[in-house]
């Protein structure tokens, strides 16, 4: 059987937990902004943007 906690105890853990959260949230954001990571994503967008393209076009030769 599972003892109950004080409403105190769990809105400390509550509150604890969504902080953790929130700077995990922050910590990402400020990675993905950081230059060599912003620079891989954007060459990583333009690959996946022109293979998206190339099949396309692709198709659309095939179905003429």
């Amino acid at each position: 059987m599972q003892k109950s906690l004080p409403a105190r105890s769990v809105d400390v853990d509550l509150e604890t937990s969504v902080a953790e959260a929130l700077r995990i949230i922050a910590a990402v954001q400020a990675e993905r902004v950081a230059a060599p990571v912003r620079t891989a994503r954007l060459r990583l967008a333009t690959i996946y943007g022109l293979n998206r393209l190339r099949r396309r076009l692709s198709q659309d030769v095939s179905a003429a």
